[in-house]
């Protein structure tokens, strides 16, 4: 694994994201009713461009849930986490190797002590100081808005989630999911010590 990269587990799989930005791109649709355009370049590009090592590592059928939600200014991590991928989902799914980070997946990058804090509030020094997948960049996310159909998920560059039209170039970081043949052979994950994984 590079340094740049690091994990959070999710529902008992390994999900690997960039912690530094791959590029910047836009939905490239009117609305962001279906997954954005940039989904697919990814599975094409990005992902092309991997060695056949770290290919022969990502599950390419993995499932994303990309169903949307209605933004808030009260909902905390747990929040998002149950309308994205939990029991609160809508149910619309892309099955494709190569996605973006969740808005929950941004809401547990900081401190344990913040996840009881919503997301719009994220914007707080010591939280966003203390958040690995804080850049003080305009970021997508793959979650799209349900209030307003041309809109979707951000993360701002100061530092909250909100929602933004979709038209917009902003940063985008692949995220994927490792097989479940992968093995963790040394490393804590740190970018001192980076994980090394084999399959």
């Amino acid at each position: 694994m590079e340094e740049n990269e690091k994990q959070i587990t999710n529902s008992n799989m390994l999900t690997m994201m960039l912690e530094t930005e791959a590029g910047t791109g836009n939905y490239e649709e009117t609305t962001a009713s279906e997954w954005p355009q940039d989904g697919y370049v990814f599975n094409e590009s990005y992902y092309n461009a991997l060695s056949s090592e770290w290919q022969s590592l990502i599950n390419e059928n993995q499932i994303w849930q990309v169903g949307g939600m209605n933004w808030t200014v009260s909902n905390t991590a747990k929040q998002y986490y149950g309308i994205e991928v939990g029991n609160d989902q809508i149910g619309f799914e892309e099955t494709m190797a190569i996605g973006l980070m969740y808005v929950s997946d941004y809401g547990y990058a900081a401190s344990p002590e913040n996840w009881q804090t919503t997301l719009y509030s994220y914007n707080n020094v010591t939280i966003k100081n203390n958040n690995w997948l804080y850049l003080g960049d305009f970021d997508w996310t793959i979650s799209r808005s349900l209030n307003f159909t041309g809109d979707a998920f951000i993360v701002n560059y100061t530092g909250y989630t909100y929602i933004n039209e979709v038209d917009d170039n902003y940063a985008i970081r692949p995220v994927f999911y490792l097989k479940s043949n992968a093995t963790l052979m040394n490393g804590m994950g740190t970018s001192s010590d980076p994980y090394h994984i084999t399959n």
